[in-house]
Order: structure tokens, then C-alpha cells, then sequence
């Protein structure tokens, strides 16, 4: 799956219209990447943070089974509702953990940017 440039602008606006609340955009800053020169990969660096921060909810047994993502197969079919979710500040649910940081949303917006590579 290639992400073409501007394409995560839109594929917010889309993921807005899942029925989640709102949030300030000042309060929910993410940035598409400059340069996907030092792109992140699934296996070196978003897997982990799904496993750390997603997989208890999004996984089979979990309150969100049906939307996996316990493997790269698994996050590929559904790339663009995680997108608009990170994008949007809407996972986790706030009255689950703490949001995620800056760093962790624009670790996910740049994987997605920059073509969501494996490896």
C-alpha cells in the first residue's frame, strides 16, 4: 500500500466521520513528514508500539477484536481507519489510558506517509 502525499489530509477528514468526539486540532498536532529519507518500518518500530499501546483492545479477545492489529497483514486492511484515528486523537479512548504522545502519532502518520513499509 502506497500513501501518496497529501492523501493523510483527507484520509483524516474520512476518519472524522467515525462518530468519535472531536478534538481541537491545536490539541491534536501531526504533521505529514518532510522526507521519508529515515522512514520508519512496521517491524522496526510501529509494531512495538501497537503491542504496547493497541493490541490489549485490538486483538482477538479484545473490546475491538474486529479491527486487528496484531500484524502487518492485519494493519494493512484497515490503514486508513487507523490513520484517521491517530490522526484524529481519537485512539485510545480517553477513558482507557493516556492519549498518545507526539511522538507515537507522528511515528504512525510518517509510517503511513511514507509508503507504510514493512521492513
Amino acid at each position: 500500500m502506497s500513501w501518496p502525499r497529501g492523501v493523510l489530509g483527507v484520509l483524516g477528514l474520512l476518519g472524522a466521520c467515525s462518530g468519535a468526539p472531536e478534538v481541537e486540532p491545536a490539541a491534536c498536532p501531526v504533521h505529514e513528514p518532510s522526507s521519508c529519507s529515515d522512514s520508519p518500518t512496521y517491524e522496526a518500530d510501529v509494531r512495538e508500539l501497537f503491542a504496547r499501546r493497541c493490541t490489549s483492545c485490538h486483538s482477538a479477545g479484545g473490546l475491538a477484536a474486529d479491527r486487528d492489529l496484531g500484524s502487518f497483514a492485519a494493519v494493512r486492511r484497515i490503514g486508513t481507519t487507523v490513520l484517521g484515528q491517530v490522526q484524529g486523537c481519537r485512539m485510545p479512548p480517553p477513558e482507557s489510558e493516556a492519549p498518545l504522545t507526539l511522538a507515537e502519532r507522528s511515528l504512525v502518520v510518517q509510517w503511513f506517509a511514507c509508503g507504510a513499509p514493512e521492513r
